[in-house]
């Protein structure tokens, strides 16, 4: 657990990636990247998979997402919070 603080850069990428995949396949007007990615499930990321319909914009499954202790950051990362492991 010594890269917890690697989500920042890999939330990052992902989302200028699907930005620029949307972009690339359905047009660069809003109505076009949110049609292509209301398109999108389980689409691999580095930071997890990617899932989008008209009724979720998340994109992201918070079932996938664990919670820090805030005040534990040494050498970049964080202790898990109770309850994750």
């Amino acid at each position: 657990m010594n890269d917890t603080l690697l989500w920042w850069v890999t939330c990052g990428f992902d989302a200028v990636s699907l930005i620029a995949e949307a972009a690339g396949n359905a047009g660069s007007a809003p109505s076009e990247i949110i049609g292509y990615w209301n398109t999108l499930k389980k689409r691999p990321g580095y930071f997890g998979e990617y899932s989008f319909s008209p009724n979720d914009h998340d994109g992201y499954n918070v079932k996938d997402v664990v919670m820090s202790v805030a005040n534990s950051g040494r050498d970049g990362t964080f202790d898990l919070a109770p309850g994750y492991g």
